[in-house]
């Protein structure tokens, strides 16, 4: 894995110098495109069409949840200069925490680079830790699930590949969107087959030809 780098700031994920592509982007679940004089978000599986504003405003506010919720694990956030929109999801994930004994550790990982060099793709995911001693995939959600099953699946083959897990692995959403959390396990069994066919769309619709 010495080959493997990735770059926070471009959220660039490279195996030997060559980019690799993310989960998030191997789902591709949502495309922009114009209407008239406006732009909108349309998901690809639903239809759901989100304004482009809208779409990014929930994008950042996602990505400062999750931010925060790292901090949370880390002991680090400041609650006095936190936004006062990210204070309601933190609390409920510090309570949610606090409920299973989640705490950073060999055990516990939390947005880790991971590559698989089996399938050339790449990810962080969210947090892998046991959950009634059984080691889970955690998907933290700030608002639709979408396909989070075969999100939870491919973070688990990343998470094999990365440390040689070779033993069951359940997955889960935290859903911080609500007055309260939601935490629930994701069963479905044609997740993984689903992601290996967003895989193979993608290489072959990025292929050099």
């Amino acid at each position: 894995m010495m080959d493997f780098t990735f770059d926070e700031k471009s959220h660039v994920y490279k195996n030997k110098g060559v980019r690799i592509p993310s989960v998030t982007q191997i789902l591709n679940e949502w495309v922009l495109v114009q209407i008239k004089h406006s732009f909108f978000y349309i998901h690809t599986f639903s239809g759901a069409a989100i304004s482009a504003e809208t779409f990014r405003y929930a994008g950042d506010r996602g990505t400062a949840v999750h931010s925060g919720c790292k901090l949370v694990l880390e002991g680090n956030l400041d609650w006095d200069v936190l936004d006062p929109v990210l204070v309601a999801p933190l609390r409920q994930f510090e309570a949610w925490r606090e409920k299973y004994n989640v705490h950073l550790g060999v055990d516990t990982q939390c947005e880790v680079a991971m590559m698989s060099q089996r399938y050339q793709y790449a990810g962080r995911p969210d947090i892998v830790t046991p959950i009634k001693g059984i080691m889970s995939v955690i998907d933290i959600k700030t608002g639709a699930w979408g396909q989070a099953a075969a999100q939870a699946a491919a973070y688990e083959q990343l998470y094999r590949e990365h440390t040689g897990y070779k033993k069951k692995i359940n997955h889960y959403v935290l859903d911080l969107s609500g007055k309260k959390y939601d935490f629930r396990q994701v069963k479905d069994a044609g997740a993984w087959g689903f992601f290996l066919i967003c895989l193979g769309r993608y290489k072959y619709l990025t292929a050099k030809k």
